[in-house]
């Protein structure tokens, strides 16, 4: 980081030969220059140099004042607590090969509805408190949640409930493998806002990834459950994970979805080796290949205007902080214990120490270590020296920590690319001359 502050936000990525992507992700601006263009630049920012009319372009957009990078408030307030999140059960009816939790292996815990109906009384209580406006209550967890059906239904209906009382809306959502009976599809369209289904695209790569317990391949059910939620309009996203085996044919899997389902998003992650991804060798290694897929699952979906995501490259974001749950997210495992990341869902995980914050007991009192909570909270990406100087730091803002704790450098590469290949994306868009994301109007000539 230099001393300069209108230098720190102005970055050059190389595209080729004495080519180069100028950008300003504060300002979202970037265009193509050379080496001589990035010199003026420089000399522009440190005053070293008279008006040059060839920038006449830039002072235009108010390129050169510096811009105000993402403020954290929860840095000074401390946690907001707006969203509850339930991790039902820890048993589940498939046996995926990359499961981060080894989900099934453990002997089964579910969450009692005492717990439940406390945490929720918790959660509206304290937004009230804080005069919030809304709140989200999720269930996710490593295991399937439909597995403690009755659990989820009494939540729903107390959140409904809590919700009229407190005149305070509530989004209800549920992250699953998506085999689902017929009553719960329709419990779903009732009373859910959103879900979001971990389906991984060809019958051959659904049932190879994500087997049932007795080996029998899931495809057929998830896609009858994406069929009925398709019949009732309802809203939901599609997750999905490229391993070794799969990523050669990931945009074959995502238009294969794009062609017979209609969700609003599709996020695909390269697989994380943490829990049976450690035995099944499902590391991609080097992102090559997954970066080409992606590349070219992208044409696919913008044709059939479903948004494609992958966590780490998040043109559109301007944040310090790639994840704030911690800040403003409870969460709670089926036994009680409260955790800073939904993939840290029990006391195996070997980062469980940094990660479980706590616990949140019965009769509605959360007991949490302050030292590790505020360790999360002042966690972003000003704090992290490898990001200082990366064109990246505010859209990514330092990825996933439980992926990043030892360093990654394959996953930053990976990140940087996509971005890159986001931001020609929107200079093409453009006219292929400059992207201005906050306005279209002035001439480069």
């Amino acid at each position: 980081m230099s001393d300069n502050k209108l230098l720190d936000q102005i970055f050059s990525i190389p595209v080729g030969r004495d080519s180069y992507i100028i950008y300003a992700p504060l300002k979202k601006i970037a265009f193509i220059g050379n080496k001589a263009l990035i010199n003026s630049i420089f000399d522009r920012c440190t005053e070293n140099k008279a008006h040059d009319s060839s920038l006449d372009f830039l002072e235009r957009l108010d390129f050169f004042k510096p811009d105000t990078a993402p403020i954290d408030t929860y840095k000074q307030s401390g946690p907001v607590y707006d969203s509850l999140i339930l991790f039902p059960t820890n048993r589940c009816n498939l046996r995926c090969k990359y499961c981060y939790a080894s989900s099934g292996e453990e002997t089964g815990i579910e969450m009692n509805l005492e717990l439940a109906k406390a945490a929720m009384g918790f959660l509206f209580k304290s937004a009230a408190r804080k005069n919030l406006k809304k709140v989200y209550v999720g269930f996710h967890g490593g295991g399937e949640p439909t597995l403690n059906w009755n659990l989820i239904k009494e939540s729903v209906f107390l959140a409904q409930k809590l919700s009229s009382q407190n005149n305070m809306p509530v989004n209800i959502g549920i992250t699953s493998n998506g085999c689902w009976s017929r009553e719960v599809c329709k419990f779903a369209v009732r009373n859910l806002s959103d879900a979001t289904i971990s389906f991984d695209g060809l019958t051959e790569v659904q049932n190879s990834q994500r087997p049932f317990a007795n080996g029998r391949g899931s495809f057929n059910r998830v896609y009858q459950t994406l069929k009925l939620l398709d019949e009732s309009d309802f809203i939901y996203g599609i997750r999905m994970t490229a391993t070794a085996d799969s990523v050669a044919f990931l945009s074959d899997s995502i238009n294969y979805i794009c062609e017979n389902f209609n969700p609003r998003v599709i996020q695909v992650e390269p697989v994380f080796i943490q829990g049976r991804a450690m035995d099944n060798y499902s590391e991609i290694g080097k992102y090559d290949t997954f970066i080409l897929e992606f590349i070219k699952a992208s044409e696919i979906t913008k044709k059939k205007r479903i948004q494609l995501k992958y966590s780490g490259a998040r043109l559109d974001t301007i944040t310090g902080r790639f994840c704030s749950a911690a800040c403003r997210s409870l969460i709670i495992t089926p036994d009680g214990y409260v955790t800073a990341c939904i993939e840290n869902c029990s006391h195996n995980h070997p980062q469980s120490s940094k990660y479980i914050l706590g616990t949140f007991e019965k009769d509605g009192t959360l007991l949490i270590d302050r030292d590790k909570l505020n360790a999360h909270v002042a966690g972003t990406v000003d704090e992290i020296s490898r990001c200082s100087g990366c064109f990246c730091k505010w859209h990514c803002a330092g990825d996933c920590s439980i992926k990043t704790l030892t360093g990654n450098a394959e996953r930053c590469l990976l990140n940087r690319e996509l971005t890159k290949y986001q931001i020609l994306k929107k200079i093409e868009d453009s006219g292929g001359m400059l992207w201005n994301g906050k306005s279209s109007s002035v001439s480069i000539a």
